[in-house]
């Protein structure tokens, strides 16, 4: 959108059609689509930052312009609160990222500072429960989390996370895996990260490793509504637990992930599906395509490592499996879990009725058959 008029997508591709021959940056689109720009913004000016030698006054101009336009958008908005059904956590996620951008690429503006406790107010909003409304206490030297907090709020009370009528972890987790695009953001201007990027995410990690499999794939208690199985098994939010959070499980689970994105990559040279079914299946969300797309994830986990270290140490495998091991209960998200040692089970009663058995390797070993549900349940009387 902010450049020439003949800037626009090519009239054919193997996306979505709809896509095709249109501006980017999708503007009159509204929140959503435009908003969901800002991991792609912010990362366009990582990768500026990394390859600066490489880059002409014409296109750090370019990207000063578009980061302008971002922040125009969004750089005094105030961030969206949603729990049940569709949870904000994902949107607040990206829009911060966006705008961490933007505090960092145009910090001698004007309204830099404007810019900058907006982001802080879109990140701290990313996992944000009903509870916190009610906490008194300092946060960051400067309000109380009750202040902050406000009415927005986009957790569960058990730090679940609901998106598309489905509580998912896969969706919980992105506010985790936005905070480790936050630390790469700020770590790469050399600036500190701010506290706000890390508000609840110990909390909602906690949570999230509990249904961590052996393969690094979080356990999708109420089935999935598309193919939420990234090529990148979680090692995103693993990275950031290990480094930001300085969580040792998190360290170990990184390594799990690790390994099966390695073991995937191996058996499909190079790709993380075989290519005949990346070029030939495709449905309402082109999974395939947005997959293979999305492999820089891994490039983000990298360069957690390379500004933040190895992170904390891990716990062996043995320690993770016992300590892990037990049932809960999650009355908001209507859930029970039982992790045990042949592998783990849930029973969701709310949004998607259904029981869910997997073994130790977990969602991996089951082949949906379906992008709608895993399972299904129906009952008599």
């Amino acid at each position: 959108d902010a450049g020439p008029a003949d800037c626009v997508r090519p009239e054919k591709g193997l996306g979505r059609p709809e896509n095709c021959g249109t501006k980017w940056g999708e503007r009159g689109l509204g929140f959503f689509r435009e908003s969901q720009c800002g991991t792609t913004i912010a990362g366009m000016g990582l990768v500026a930052l990394l390859l600066e030698e490489l880059v002409d006054e014409e296109t750090w101009q370019l990207l000063v312009d578009v980061h302008l336009d971002y922040a125009a958008r969004f750089g005094e908005m105030a961030p969206k609160s949603g729990v049940y059904y569709d949870t904000q956590m994902e949107e607040n996620g990206w829009t911060s990222c966006g705008l961490a951008g933007v505090e960092c690429l145009l910090e001698g503006a004007p309204e830099a500072e404007v810019w900058a406790q907006t982001a802080r107010r879109w990140m701290f909003s990313t996992a944000t429960t009903p509870q916190d409304n009610k906490d008194k206490g300092m946060f960051a030297g400067e309000e109380t989390v009750a202040g902050l907090t406000g009415r927005t709020f986009t957790a569960l009370p058990d730090y679940m996370a609901e998106n598309h009528g489905w509580v998912h972890p896969n969706y919980t987790g992105s506010s985790v895996n936005f905070t480790g695009h936050l630390g790469v953001i700020y770590g790469a201007f050399g600036r500190k990260l701010p506290e706000h990027a890390l508000f609840n995410r110990q909390k909602i990690y906690d949570q999230l490793k509990l249904t961590t499999d052996r393969m690094g794939a979080m356990h999708p208690v109420q089935g999935m509504d598309w193919p939420y199985l990234f090529p990148y098994p979680g090692h995103g939010s693993h990275a950031a637990a290990a480094t930001l959070l300085k969580d040792a499980d998190g360290a170990r689970l990184e390594r799990w992930a690790l390994t099966t994105l390695e073991g995937r990559q191996a058996g499909n040279d190079g790709r993380m599906y075989d290519r005949a079914i990346a070029e030939s299946v495709h449905d309402v969300q082109d999974p395939l395509i947005v997959r293979e797309s999305v492999i820089a994830g891994s490039a983000y986990t990298y360069l957690l490592h390379r500004i933040y270290g190895d992170g904390a140490k891990p716990v062996s495998d043995e320690a993770l499996e016992k300590r892990l091991r037990g049932v809960r209960v999650y009355p908001h998200s209507g859930f029970v879990f039982h992790r045990h040692r042949r592998g783990q089970t849930s029973f969701a009663w709310r949004n998607c009725p259904m029981v869910l058995p997997l073994n130790r390797d977990g969602i991996y070993t089951v082949a949906p058959a379906s992008n709608s549900f895993l399972a299904s349940v129906e009952a008599k009387g």
